[in-house]
């Protein structure tokens, strides 16, 4: 696991944007891709320069999960919902996203070039507007012309409604999940390191979890702010609320969205988060958040059980999504690291 003195930091020695060689489209269109979701906001994707229109995409080595995620299987999810946003906002800057090429590291190569403005903002509009929604989704059903607009042409992302024997099964592993790994000493530490409880400690690591985005009430986000540290991610109580906190959450909601692969190589995980992605930014024109629960696909045991409850084989489930309409005052949005501290310039 990184050591807190190894996480990436907003520091004045970070490579200055101007030096990357890229000119403002580009820029942006980087700090746009940044709004991607990613476990624990560990934000893992590293964009590497070939040239100014050539780009390799890969995992940042400081930006792992290894306790929960020791194979990288969410880092790779992780750099599809990038190159996703990557190419959705692309137009509105006057760009398009072109020669994607997944290759072994894994890696993504692909170019970035001149095209088209699009007069239609939208997209871009709903990467800035989304948030991963973990408190008061709605348990209204989803009408099922809604549910047809968020899944089109989205076949391996199945939606589960409330109420089922397969989402009460969902229910349930999202619970055990928790248990299984708030009992982890290992997760709970990484998880400490993760979560920046003072505002100083989020404007120079901007990356994690705060206590604005873990949408915690507010007389506890003060009491955190004021006093919790790292040590109170590993005390019984945190530990015991947690698990608490997930069991409620699990009830919450219209239902699952579950997103499938044929199997487990990079690019069919790569692949799984564009369409993770994808249905967030679409959600956002409904009205409708995801949460992602990811504890029950981490914990082995638990995995197996998701896997025989959806009659899947256990390597093709790859994300379970709690969702339903949301409430209208967004969270919000959790630290992004600036364009120089995840770009480089190849040597």
């Amino acid at each position: 696991m990184p050591s807190t003195s190894r996480l990436p930091t907003a520091s004045p020695s970070a490579t200055d944007a101007g030096a990357l060689g890229l000119d403002d489209a580009r820029l942006s269109l980087l700090e746009t891709a940044a709004r991607a979701p990613s476990g624990h906001n560990a934000q893992p994707w590293r964009v590497t320069l070939r040239d100014a229109r050539h780009w390799t995409l890969d995992i940042a080595p400081d930006r792992r999960l290894p306790a929960v995620d020791p194979e990288d299987r969410e880092a790779v999810i992780s750099l599809g919902a990038f190159l996703e946003t990557l190419e959705t906002a692309a137009p509105a800057l006057g760009l398009a996203v072109r020669e994607v090429e997944v290759a072994p590291g894994p890696e993504v190569r692909l170019s970035v070039v001149d095209g088209p403005r699009a007069d239609d903002p939208a997209g871009l509009e709903a990467i800035w507007a989304r948030r991963t929604r973990r408190r008061g989704l709605r348990p209204d059903p989803l009408p099922d012309d809604v549910v047809a607009d968020l899944l089109d042409d989205m076949p391996d992302v199945r939606f589960i409604g409330r109420g089922t024997h397969e989402a009460d099964g969902l229910a349930e592993a999202a619970a055990e999940g928790a248990r299984h790994q708030t009992a982890r000493d290992d997760a709970q530490e990484e998880l400490s390191h993760w979560i920046r409880w003072r505002r100083s400690e989020e404007a120079r690591r901007p990356t994690g979890l705060t206590p604005e985005s873990m949408e915690m009430p507010a007389p506890l986000r003060w009491l955190a702010h004021a006093v919790f540290t790292p040590a109170t991610v590993l005390s019984s109580g945190f530990r015991k609320q947690g698990t608490a906190l997930a069991t409620r959450q699990a009830q919450e909601g219209a239902g699952w969205f579950v997103v499938f692969t044929p199997d487990a190589s990079a690019p069919a995980l790569i692949d799984a988060g564009q369409r993770y992605q994808r249905l967030g930014l679409r959600g956002v024109r409904h009205g409708i958040g995801l949460h992602p629960m990811s504890q029950m696909l981490e914990e082995p045991a638990v995995r197996d059980r998701v896997a025989a409850l959806l009659k899947a084989p256990r390597d093709t489930v790859q994300m379970v999504l709690r969702t339903g309409y949301a409430r209208p005052a967004a969270p919000p949005p959790g630290p992004r690291l600036p364009v120089p501290a995840f770009v480089r310039r190849a040597e």
